[in-house]
């Protein structure tokens, strides 16, 4: 039940021009705020159907190229912004620079910034055109990663003065969705095989096997799902090989209605993990303990020397081009840890 104050609601616009799993995370902190403000989200068109399940009150889409490259989309796009009156515009963690030139170009009465990177000449210059830039604490004492959950409430609370507890709001989602075609609800094992980065995705070839053999011992079917197509078991009897068949929407479906899911660290594992699923998943070194917000289910991964200094982006430590922390994860290990999690799940 949402909570209510007196008075008219103030509104509040938050741009994300990040990647899928980064706008999912931000769940729960508007469902805190909510009580307040009148939650507007403005996002990719791409990134619209994810969008519908994070209880906003509004959302906007727009096209980002449209956004570049053509000056009539883009000043009619800061009129209907400006239009809204917003109280509070701020661009969402992690996104790149133009989310916080549009939370700029809203004119809302209060402009907030992310501050991924504060030393980048972009970053510098968004400093000058909006006048609240925010930078949260994003490193431990220990030299991990601050938990990205806990970013968020951190920021959000600099921008709406509501202290969140970020562990009271876990993002949760619940759905009734129907079948995707020729799956049946919880009759299958999903894989999910791809990620944003090749870099920190596991091996399928590996994998998928021993996949096959724990779906076959639990009477589950497998199905692997991936944004691009992977050839490696098109045509393999016992498995249905849906990447780079399927949408968005369709994914939404496939992910709320499986048994068990597998994953890398990527938007729809977080998505698994969210809806409820049993979901285990796979993670590196790059940036370890930010992006595991798991407070169920179970994540695998090879702990190794570089871990802490890890920031993907100058990995020096690959395997076939991929971090050999999670390249070198034996897939019987995986596998051991699947059963484990899949046993808790029946229990």
């Amino acid at each position: 039940m949402e909570n209510k104050t007196s008075g008219p609601k103030e509104k509040l616009l938050i741009v994300f021009e990040s990647q899928l799993g980064d706008l999912l995370m931000h769940t729960g902190i508007i469902n805190a705020i909510r009580h307040k403000y009148i939650v507007t989200l403005a996002v990719q068109k791409e990134l619209v159907p994810i969008a519908k399940l994070m209880g906003a009150d509004q959302i906007i889409s727009f096209d980002i190229k449209k956004i570049r490259q053509s000056i009539e989309y883009r000043s009619a796009f800061f009129d209907t912004l400006r239009k809204e009156s917003y109280s509070i515009a701020a661009s969402a963690i992690f996104s790149a620079p133009l989310a916080s030139i549009i939370a700029a170009s809203s004119m809302a009465k209060k402009r907030y910034a992310y501050l991924w990177y504060e030393d980048s000449a972009i970053q510098k210059k968004i400093s000058k055109i909006i006048e609240n830039a925010k930078k949260t604490q994003d490193i431990n004492e220990d030299g991990t990663h601050v938990n990205v959950l806990e970013i968020i409430a951190s920021y959000f609370s600099q921008i709406t003065g509501i202290e969140t507890d970020y562990k009271r709001h876990i993002p949760n989602i619940e759905m009734d969705l129907p079948d995707y075609p020729g799956l049946k609800k919880g009759k299958y094992l999903l894989y999910i095989t791809d990620t944003s980065a090749e870099r920190k995705t596991y091996p399928a070839i590996k994998l998928i096997p021993e996949l096959k053999k724990f779906s076959l011992r639990h009477g589950l079917e497998l199905v692997l799902t991936a944004v691009k197509t992977n050839t490696y078991a098109e045509n393999e009897k016992g498995i249905i090989n849906l990447t780079g068949k399927t949408n968005l929407e369709d994914m939404i479906r496939i992910v709320n209605n499986a048994a068990i899911a597998i994953g890398n660290d990527t938007g729809m594992t977080h998505l698994a993990w969210m809806t409820g699923r049993p979901v285990l998943a796979i993670y590196g070194g790059g940036f370890h303990g930010r992006f595991n917000p798991y407070n169920k289910g179970r994540k695998i991964y090879n702990y190794m020397p570089c871990f802490k200094e890890c920031g993907w982006g100058n990995c020096s430590n690959k395997q076939d081009g991929v971090g050999k922390c999670i390249a070198s994860i034996p897939a019987d290990k995986i596998i051991h840890e699947l059963e484990k999690l899949y046993e808790d799940f029946l229990q």
